[in-house]
């Protein structure tokens, strides 16, 4: 390995002008004969790490003035018998000395081994083909768990320089929907380089069955507001054929006694439902358990206060005497007999002690302009409501059908043409 000998001040430690090379000088001394030379490190081959100092110390034995030098990779450094190197790079040197007088002249090379630290990468994707919808954030961080000396990092896509640190982050526009190829290469001092690459497929975003929430990870999303503060994460106490998740959201507000809806108030965050496809929705699905309750589940949206009982249930459309899903507001909107009618025909579909699936669709909502959920920007789920979309009255939790709890799972969102 060649230094770049304009850098030399950085590599070389110092030479120290002990003393010439010369042995002693005599003038009665007979003729000059080739030097003789005496070294401190006899052998040839040295195997060191990168950074380490060596000592060369060469002894000029035969008498009269003898010149000398020390070379690194043919380099002069040094006109002294004692040199001191700190080899700062890795890779393999040439270290010589000569000695020299007007009788001839001897020479000792080293071949000196400095070793470097093997550079290892870590990705955050260790995928070789991602899939990635545009307008969602990619980024994959490339973490140095050893060989972190002087580490250069280079991102390109589609041979592009995108990125000279330790992370490519990107959001794809609509224009770049199909194949791109992402490629990462990093190198350190000690010349010890990682290189990998990934084929990148950018999507356009799937309209498809969105499951918003299943409470599987965390604790209660940040987007969620409860009444009372009742909001919990809590293992599924009842794991049925329609509900076998692990966590579900618990409801409890059976420690208070004021009249309550039990409200859950939702606003999508962006990550969970870009912006861009909530025109592509019309419909929000939730799974809840009630158990004995006479609970009326109703959706309301928060900027209207128009809030609308299940469409379907169970996968049952919710009707009317006629036939017709109930879909005109408040069951007070119909006649007694309607709302007796409807509020039977719930209570068949709905199940007890078992997992109950409600279909909302405010595209239904006569009046209200929700064709899609472009503009439900914020919804609240009132399960603890009676027939009339009222609050249940006060008083403490009673069994069997008002226990003040429940329990939702699996909230989704429904694409227009999913049917």
């Amino acid at each position: 390995m060649t230094l770049n000998f304009s850098e030399i001040s950085a590599t070389l430690l110092f030479a120290v002008l002990f003393a010439s090379c010369s042995g002693s000088a005599d003038s009665t001394a007979p003729a000059p004969v080739s030097p003789e030379v005496e070294y401190s490190i006899n052998d040839t081959v040295l195997e060191i790490s990168r950074g380490d100092v060596v000592d060369f110390h060469a002894r000029v034995t035969t008498p009269g003035p003898v010149d000398c030098a020390w070379y690194v990779d043919g380099e002069k450094m040094a006109a002294t018998a004692r040199f001191i190197f700190r080899f700062e790079k890795a890779g393999t040197f040439e270290v010589s000395f000569r000695a020299f007088n007007s009788a001839g002249e001897t020479e000792r090379k080293y071949t000196v081994n400095a070793k470097g630290e093997l550079l290892r990468i870590e990705f955050s994707n260790t995928a070789e083909s991602i899939s990635v919808w545009y307008d969602k954030l990619l980024e994959i961080t490339a973490r140095v768990i050893s060989g972190d000396y002087k580490v250069i990092h280079n991102w390109t896509l589609d041979d592009q320089i995108v990125s000279e640190g330790p992370s490519f982050s990107r959001t794809f526009v609509e224009s770049e929907i199909g194949p791109h190829i992402l490629k990462y290469r990093g190198v350190n001092g000690d010349d010890s380089s990682v290189e990998r690459s990934w084929t990148i497929q950018v999507t356009d975003i799937p309209i498809v069955i969105l499951t918003y929430d299943d409470f599987e990870t965390g604790g209660v999303p940040s987007e969620y507001i409860g009444n009372n503060n009742a909001l919990s994460v809590v293992n599924n106490p009842h794991v049925t054929k329609v509900n076998s998740s692990a966590k579900v959201l618990y409801n409890n507000l059976s420690g208070s006694t004021g009249s309550t809806s039990g409200y859950v108030r939702i606003a999508p965050s962006a990550s969970k439902f870009p912006t861009k496809i909530r025109s592509k929705y019309n419909r929000i699905r939730v799974k809840m358990w009630m158990g004995t309750s006479n609970y009326f589940p109703y959706l309301q949206s928060q900027s209207t206060s128009a809030k609308r009982l299940p469409n379907f249930v169970n996968g049952q459309a919710l009707t009317t005497s006629t036939g017709k899903v109930v879909a005109t507001g408040y069951i007070t909107g119909y006649s007694a007999a309607e709302r007796e009618y409807i509020a039977a025909q719930y209570k068949s579909l709905v199940k007890t002690d078992d997992w109950n699936i409600f279909e909302y669709d405010p595209s239904t909502w006569t009046g209200l302009g929700y064709p899609t959920l472009e503009s439900l920007t914020t919804f609240e789920f009132r399960p603890l409501s009676n027939v009339d979309g009222s609050n249940i009255a006060s008083g403490a939790a009673s069994a069997p059908d008002n226990l003040r709890y429940v329990y939702i799972d699996d909230i989704q969102l429904i694409p227009t043409d999913e049917h």
